[in-house]
């Protein structure tokens, strides 16, 4: 499971720029970097994952990730990023 989730945080790219985040292509980065790492990803989990977060917070949890930190919120986010995804079979 540990392995798992390393895999998820590295494929958390969240897509932050002045004026917001891209929800569409964070969601879109973090689909294909699960289903590069051998998962069956629904994306509307992913997009209510995203959807509890504001864009203040996923800027904040974008900076911890990036620094290897997946504690708290950004702990948070990948752990629930993965319940959304299934093992290809």
């Amino acid at each position: 499971m540990k392995k798992t989730l390393l895999g998820a945080a590295a494929a958390l790219t969240l897509l932050v720029a002045c004026g917001g985040v891209d929800r569409a292509g964070t969601r879109d980065n973090i689909v294909k970097g699960l289903r590069t790492a051998g998962y069956n990803v629904d994306a509307k989990c992913i997009d209510d994952v995203l959807n509890k977060y504001t864009d203040d917070e996923l800027t904040a949890i974008d900076k911890q990730l990036g620094k290897g930190d997946s504690t708290g919120q950004a702990g948070e986010l990948v752990t629930a990023a993965v319940a959304c995804a299934t093992p290809t079979p």
